[in-house]
């Protein structure tokens, strides 16, 4: 599970923080605002997800089916992206993305937590969280170069397939 949380701080964290930015003012013509309406989108369906896992997310019996359909989901969103579809398009994908994270968010940490041993827990819930933010400055300058090198759509589908593989 922290494996799979490093590759979503790669794949996932890095393009959303590098990539799309420069989708939006470069293919979308926008600036804050639309970068704005980016991010709401995207945690909105994350708060959705979220409480829809606290509603329902005891009675899951496979955890982490549900967080390997949620990653799929993502990889499918940024393959869908890369086409670069209209700026309407693209919200409803980022909301679609955003409740992918917040499934693999909660029942991800649910499954280190119930994995861990109790006296070990909070040091595994430390490397979960290290993961997921430390693979985004690695992500990242690998995500900027292939943008620049090869443009914004082959950056997101080297980052679809590289989860993909993993």
């Amino acid at each position: 599970m922290i494996a799979l949380i490093f590759a979503i701080g790669v794949f996932y964290v890095a393009p959303f923080v590098v990539v799309l930015p420069i989708a939006v003012r470069d293919v979308y013509g926008g600036g804050s605002t639309r970068l704005a309406l980016l991010n709401l989108m995207f945690w909105a369906g994350t708060i959705a997800a979220s409480f829809a896992m606290a509603r329902f997310g005891a009675r899951l019996a496979y955890r982490g089916r549900a967080v390997v359909l949620a990653l799929s989901m993502g990889f499918v969103v940024l393959a869908l992206m890369a086409l670069l579809p209209p700026f309407p398009v693209v919200l409803a994908l980022i909301f679609i993305w955003g409740t992918g994270a917040g499934v693999t968010m909660t029942q991800g940490r649910t499954i280190v937590q119930m994995a861990a041993p109790a006296s070990h827990r909070g040091r595994v819930l430390a490397l979960f969280q290290l993961g997921f933010m430390g693979g985004a400055p690695i992500g990242a300058p690998v995500a900027g170069a292939i943008a620049s090198g090869h443009g914004l759509t082959a950056a997101m589908l080297v980052a679809a397939g590289g989860m993909v593989v993993v």
